[in-house]
């Protein structure tokens, strides 16, 4: 795995906090603007001229919420300084997999600790908040027996028959 496929798994900081192995297949998702674009200006200070943000995000497999965070401020687009977190997210288990999704806006997320969720359920808004630079949603799953999913073996996500890399765009085909 190199940081070409995904920076997660190289990025220094995650291997420092050892969460780089629950992150080896993690995907960051984003939005292509009607001009082929995540942003309308490149140096904007404002979240809302992302594509993503706002958009709704729904459960991608049904489960058991195990953690959330909601109260965590949007950063301004590109900040000096970003804290060590996936921000606003939410965590379901399913089985002993954990899918961890994350940066949305405060007060988005919907649903508490030990609430069931099935694939489809409205599960928050887009948002920037945690450890990102931009808005866009992180998503990783990750398979360990003990629930620390953070140091846990991370493990690829499937997009239909697909399995994403980095820069690569999926259009709504069947």
């Amino acid at each position: 795995m190199s940081s070409l496929m995904n920076y997660h798994y190289q990025a220094g900081v995650h291997g420092n906090n050892s969460t780089n192995h629950s992150m080896q297949y993690a995907v960051d998702l984003a939005v292509i603007n009607a001009n082929g674009k995540t942003v309308k200006n490149l140096l904007t200070k404002q979240n809302k001229d992302y594509a993503i943000y706002g958009e709704r995000v729904y459960a991608p497999i049904s489960g058991r919420i195990v953690k959330v965070e909601d109260d965590i401020e949007d950063n301004i687009p590109f900040p000096v300084k970003l804290p060590y977190n996936v921000g606003n997210h939410i965590v379901i288990q399913h089985e002993d997999c954990y899918i961890v999704l994350g940066h949305f806006q405060k007060g988005s997320v919907k649903g508490t600790v030990g609430d069931e969720v099935h694939v489809g359920d409205e599960i928050g808004v887009v948002g920037n908040s945690g450890l990102t630079p931009r808005p866009h949603i992180h998503m990783q799953v990750s398979r360990c027996k003990d629930g620390d999913f953070w140091k846990a073996e991370g493990i690829p996500i499937l997009f239909g028959e697909k399995v994403p890399y980095k820069n690569r765009i999926f259009r709504g085909e069947k």
